[in-house]
């Protein structure tokens, strides 16, 4: 492979002049692209794991493993032992401060625990673990930069009244740098990968999603595009849609569009779980904030809502 200086014509006096700073690949024609020899666009090698002392701890561990053995992959898994949320009956300065001391001392003594579950489980698989006592999001956010997939657990929402958050790792999709798989807090929820749906719309952030996960919708064995779409713009919403399934075609995934009625209020993402659940989906692909955390906090939004209400996992980028 060679590099040469591109030459422009100028119309003015037709002459050849040499532009500087302007390089043009040749590429001969015998060249193949090692990229083109991988039938997986995006082989999952490396997993990043978010691990806690919660009570689904084992799910994420467990949907991480099946991963690892499907693409060979590594498993690294980072244990954080500050609590993700503290009752807010003991907000007060003082009582605050020793639940958190408590409930952190807690989980160091757990670590050895979750290590050897890892190393029972993992078997042969590689695998490393490492001990945390920072930033839950900011942790996995810098270890994100050489990680093919981040898992991290859905907060659990429901207890938010009775309970004030410290660290939310699903907020992790606002700023991993690889796609991130949230998996919902609900006991009987598991990831599988064999059913997986697109929630598209024509943002940049829905793009960067679909891009992010070709290498499970090309292993998957049904691929569904979902459109939210009012009456009025479900022909406009069903071109984008074939647009969609052609891009995926040209990377040999067949998909099936679904149109589902969008919901009244603006931002609300019932119709999009329930359109999923309905087909059977066992993951929804998606965009990651398409507006500023702020605004999504507090007017609500798309990614907003699923994360507090999906009971289907996640793979979001942005």
């Amino acid at each position: 492979m060679q590099w040469c200086r591109f030459v422009r014509r100028s119309r003015k006096n037709r002459c050849s002049r040499l532009e500087t700073g302007i390089r043009v690949k040749i590429v001969p024609s015998d060249y193949t692209n090692p990229a083109s020899l991988t039938g997986d666009p995006m082989p999952l090698k490396n997993i990043l794991l978010h691990l806690a002392n919660d009570e689904s701890h084992e799910r994420r561990l467990q949907i991480a493993i099946d991963l690892a053995h499907k693409y060979d992959g590594h498993i690294h898994a980072c244990y954080f032992t500050q609590p993700e949320s503290m009752p807010a009956a003991v907000t007060g300065r003082g009582a605050s401060y020793t639940y958190l001391q408590e409930a952190t001392a807690i989980a160091h003594e757990k670590a050895e625990v979750i290590r050897t579950e890892i190393a029972n489980k993992c078997g042969n698989l590689s695998w490393s673990f490492e001990i945390l006592e920072e930033d839950h999001v900011d942790a996995m956010a810098r270890r994100s930069f050489l990680a093919d997939l981040a898992i991290v657990g859905q907060s659990n929402h429901a207890t938010r009244k009775d309970r004030v958050s410290l660290h939310l790792p699903d907020r992790l999709t606002l700023v991993a740098t690889c796609p991130t798989l949230v998996v919902p807090h609900q006991p009987a929820v598991t990831f599988t990968g064999k059913h997986l749906s697109i929630a598209w719309k024509h943002k940049r952030e829905a793009s960067r999603a679909l891009r992010d996960s070709l290498g499970l919708l090309t292993d998957a064995e049904q691929v569904s595009i979902i459109l939210l779409a009012k009456e009025k713009n479900r022909v406009n919403a069903e071109a984008e849609g074939e647009q969609v399934k052609r891009f995926l075609d040209n990377h040999g995934i067949a998909a099936e569009i679904r149109m589902a009625e969008a919901h009244s209020t603006r931002g609300n993402g019932t119709p999009l779980i329930n359109c999923a659940k309905e087909i059977g989906s066992d993951g929804i692909v998606m965009g990651a904030y398409s507006h500023s955390r702020l605004r999504e906090q507090i007017l609500g939004g798309m990614t907003y809502y699923m994360l507090n209400n999906s009971d289907v996992p996640l793979i979001m980028s942005h």
